[in-house]
């Protein structure tokens, strides 16, 4: 059975609608929830919409690595998971397009759909208040053979494309995984690493590259985040702190293939 996996530590309208996006899928799966709320009832909230999910109650603030690595041990039999953020939501057909893109290609151990920004209009007036879907890419993703690990794409217009492209590594919001490929890179019970924080899914996607897997960016699946009041900047600042890039910028020098 197809797992999808999130962290929630508060009941919000984006985290609704995320679980409501999920709820739309074409495929069936199951729901696995982290509860890092302090009451313990996001949890419980949860449940009411989406019955059938499991919940995890964290004993303390656990980090993004924390969290999923005690999720992917939960999910060690299964095929495939999906960790997807709060506040992302997918087209309805979404899930069913990334585990196409898998069983189509046995190399890749990494799906991510086409991530487009939506925005807040008149979000200080209820009665006026709209949520738009733009057409800004939330980014590209990082390329093949780039020697300085980048984020490319963020606020680019889309120009329509629905083609599967092998990447170095994606941003976390939603991630397809191969459980398969977690056995070639696992260290001491750990998959992701928290060492770079903020950038774990990149790390972990250089160390899948490394071990031979692939990630690929399916452009044909869409999924929408959620990106605050709309701004028109260019050039917009890479998601993680300038040390972390450095670091990995290192880390995939190491020999890796895609990285020269």
């Amino acid at each position: 059975m197809l797992q999808v996996h999130t962290i929630a530590s508060q009941l919000s309208v984006n985290l609704e609608a995320t679980i409501d996006g999920l709820l739309s899928q074409t495929v069936p799966f199951e729901l696995r929830v982290v509860d890092m709320s302090e009451s313990g009832s996001v949890g419980a909230k949860i449940k009411e919409r989406a019955p059938s999910a499991a919940v995890l109650r964290a004993a303390r603030k656990w980090s993004f690595a924390e969290a999923h690595n005690k999720l992917l041990d939960w999910a060690r039999d299964d095929k495939a998971v999906l960790l997807i953020e709060s506040g992302v939501i997918l087209s309805d057909d979404c899930l069913e397009k990334m585990v196409k893109a898998m069983d189509e290609d046995k190399e890749a151990a990494l799906i991510g759909p086409k991530i487009l920004r939506m925005y807040d209009e008149n979000a200080d007036e209820e009665r006026l208040h709209e949520r738009v879907m733009s057409d800004r890419l939330d980014g590209r993703g990082v390329p093949l053979r780039n020697v300085f690990v980048r984020e490319t794409g963020m606020g680019e217009r889309d120009d329509g494309s629905a083609e599967r492209v092998a990447v170095a590594a994606l941003r976390r919001g939603a991630l397809l995984l191969r459980i398969a490929a977690l056995a070639d890179i696992k260290k001491a019970d750990r998959y992701f690493r928290e060492k770079y924080e903020g950038a774990e899914e990149i790390d972990f996607a250089i160390r899948l590259n490394r071990a031979g897997w692939k990630t690929i960016r399916d452009d044909s699946a869409a999924a929408y985040k959620m990106s605050g009041v709309f701004s028109s900047r260019r050039n917009e600042k890479q998601p993680w702190s300038f040390l972390t890039q450095l670091a990995l910028s290192a880390s995939a020098a190491r020999g890796r293939a895609g990285f020269s």
